[in-house]
């Protein structure tokens, strides 16, 4: 009976380990630390979360999510090496720090102590694995401080260079209101009613009331209303016509394939538009998140290629 007992224990024992074994499967070797299975599927679970709590579609979801797996396992990676260079510069994160950071994260989503241990719960984690998560991330943001963001250096020719290069993006635009007299035909007494359409304006009488005298319709009916446009969203020949036009002023005569047209400038607005020093600063912030991004990628890259790094099947 004894020895059953034993024989017993040992096959337990066994089983457990295997099922450890299992749960705790080798992943990736980088250098000399592992990422393991248990590690890559609460990483999952808490990036999973987070989409599924997003803001973005549904499709913009899925997308995401099936994309998850190897950004997940790429992460660990990079974790971990980031880890290790920190290692050599005795980067620390004390317990307040911490403690901070999840009272922010707390207060941001009105959680209670218990409500946010249930989300970590949700997610396979708990309190003691999630304050290794964050000291993990504080150690990686302050190494990425010392190798990458004092690198970073954005002048004053860089944002020049950034305004000048892309003028649509701080150029007003302009729009023009417009209404119009079109006749579809284009005989001589249509050309003559058009002329005398331009000479009662030039009298005094008001566009609209000429519209709806002249005008085919259905712009006869709204008194020629025709609508807002910027110059890019016209012809190149409704631009020519209308492009040195002030308010309250009209065309000449057109001809085109819908017919005769006189076009009526009821009012231009501007509208956005920035001068170099009000873009300043969000254009320094782009450059420089751009350039930090950038900077961040060619340092992991490089770290990678120093590395022993070995994804296994």
């Amino acid at each position: 009976m004894k020895y059953r007992i034993i024989i017993g224990f040992i096959i337990l024992n066994m089983a457990c380990n295997i099922q450890a074994e299992l749960v705790d499967r080798i992943l990736a070797v980088v250098n000399n630390d592992i990422v393991t299975l248990s590690e890559f599927n609460k990483t999952y679970a808490r990036l999973a979360m987070q989409i599924r709590a997003s803001d973005y579609s549904q499709a913009q979801q899925r997308d995401l999510l099936s994309d998850l797996n190897a950004k997940v396992l790429d992460t660990l990676i990079e974790e971990m090496l980031t880890a290790q260079q920190a290692s050599t510069f005795e980067i620390e994160v004390n317990e307040k720090e911490i403690d901070s950071a999840i009272n922010e994260i707390k207060s941001r989503h009105h959680y209670t102590d218990d409500e946010f241990e249930n989300v970590l719960l949700m997610q396979g984690s708990n309190i003691k694995e999630y304050r290794e998560h964050i000291r993990k991330q504080k150690i990686q943001s302050r190494l990425v401080g010392i190798m990458v963001q004092s690198k970073v250096v954005i002048t004053d020719d860089d944002v020049k260079a950034y305004y000048d290069s892309h003028p649509e993006q701080f150029q007003s635009k302009t729009t023009y209101h417009l209404r119009t007299i079109i006749k579809r035909s284009t005989s001589d007494n249509a050309y003559t009613e058009m002329e005398q359409a331009l000479t009662a304006f030039s009298a005094g009488t008001p566009f609209t009331e000429l519209a709806r005298q002249y005008a085919d319709p259905p712009f006869n009916e709204t008194g020629g209303l025709l609508g807002s446009y910027s110059l890019d969203q016209l012809s190149m020949q409704i631009q020519d016509a209308i492009k040195d036009l002030q308010t309250d002023s009209c065309s000449k005569v057109l001809k085109s394939d819908q017919g005769l047209q006189i076009l009526y400038v009821e009012n231009i607005t501007q509208e956005g538009g920035q001068t170099l020093d009000e873009a300043t600063i969000n254009i320094r912030n782009l450059l420089y998140q751009t350039k930090m991004e950038q900077r961040y990628h060619a340092w992991i890259d490089d770290l990678k290629e120093k590395s022993h790094i070995k994804i296994l099947d």
